[in-house]
């Protein structure tokens, strides 16, 4: 056989074995969309009937957009992400009050966001804050735990943009306040003390909203630009919630696949992939073994041989080298050497394979 037709031979076979390693974990189920628009559609969630794990979980994709726009469920709700961590992105409407120089109202909008009750979804207290902007601002929000509510708020006054600090939400000018757990329904209002009348050239509006903490960052711009600005990111927490106990369960009792832990949270619970695994535990062979012996990072065997195992990896002694015992610790040692360079590990940590020449 000649050079060239060894050539094409090797990309012949090279080939199919790149494309079998490359190709990706499923997310979906089989036969679903994985994708709306920009959106990925990962199992338990899905946008049609078979697809998804509940009707709680049905995304609603619309393609009269383009790129087309995902909706929780049949409501107005759009999504932007969803990871199997328990997030959902989505977007809320800023409320706002405004006043011309004469301190005429020229805009007045309340915020509101409704999820269903009882459902799988509450606006999360940890991803998000409650911000509210202007130097002559009081801002309210008002939330709702089932039939129980609460209202919080804060006040921003100040009467130069000079006391206005850039990339920080100190009080003057911005002012925020964290939100209770497990809320499903918010209203947000914003008013002025004085009209913005001492205050209009700089700071004509008052501004309110639920925003995810992480992508927000104050600026004296702010003050001004928002007027423009209909809305802000934030971040829902979602579970499952057939079955509060299913994680405390024996039997087969939740929707966790193999190799993935059931993890109880606030009135239900989520999966996860088990320690050396990834993917997605919700599928059927969704969580797959991690090779941790591909990337030096995720093992400890430095100048020895990595063994992948389903779920862990072992170390091996290279080459010329044979497995030692000293003192409960174990290492390995050259062949044929009596001056003993031992590389020891702790006790128990790896299980090892001897090597001689």
């Amino acid at each position: 056989m000649g050079i060239l037709e060894r050539f094409w031979l090797v990309i012949l076979i090279a080939a199919p074995l790149a494309a079998i390693v490359a190709e990706p974990a499923p997310i979906a189920k089989h036969g679903c969309p994985d994708m709306c628009g920009n959106v990925s559609i990962p199992y338990p969630f899905g946008t049609r009937e078979g697809c998804y794990y509940n009707e709680d979980f049905l995304i609603s994709c619309d393609n009269t957009f383009s790129p087309p726009l995902a909706f929780l469920r049949n409501g107005n709700i759009n999504v932007t992400n969803i990871t199997l961590e328990g997030r959902v992105h989505t977007t809320q409407f800023i409320a706002k009050n405004c006043h011309d120089k004469f301190g005429n109202q020229t805009q007045s909008y309340q915020a509101w966001f409704r999820l269903w009750l009882n459902g799988i979804y509450t606006i999360s207290d940890t991803e998000n804050k409650f911000v509210a902007i202007g130097c002559d601002t009081i801002a309210s929000v008002q939330g709702f735990q089932g039939k129980k509510s609460y209202t919080t708020g804060c006040i921003s006054k100040c009467d130069s943009i000079d006391y206005v600090a850039n990339y920080t939400c100190s009080g003057i000018g911005c002012c925020q306040t964290s939100i209770p757990t497990r809320t499903s329904f918010i209203k947000v209002r914003v008013n002025s003390t004085d009209r913005h009348r001492g205050v209009w050239n700089f700071s004509p509006c008052s501004y309110g909203f639920i925003v995810e903490e992480s992508k927000f960052n104050f600026s004296s711009n702010d003050l001004l630009d928002l007027q423009n600005v209909l809305e802000k990111p934030m971040v829902l927490d979602w579970s499952i919630r057939d079955d509060t106990h299913a994680c405390n369960k024996t039997e087969k009792a939740n929707a966790c696949q193999r190799n993935s832990d059931c993890v109880p949270v606030d009135d239900g619970y989520r999966c996860k992939c088990s320690k050396g695994f990834e993917g997605n535990p919700y599928l059927p062979g969704g969580c797959r073994d991690i090779d941790e012996c591909l990337d030096s990072s995720r093992n400890d065997c430095k100048d020895m041989k990595c063994i992948n195992t389903e779920g862990s990896y072992n170390c091996s002694c290279l080459k010329g080298y044979h497995l030692v015992v000293i003192k409960d610790e174990q290492g390995c040692v050259a062949n044929q050497r009596h001056d003993w360079i031992r590389i020891l590990l702790p006790v128990g940590k790896y299980t090892f394979y001897s090597t001689s020449k």
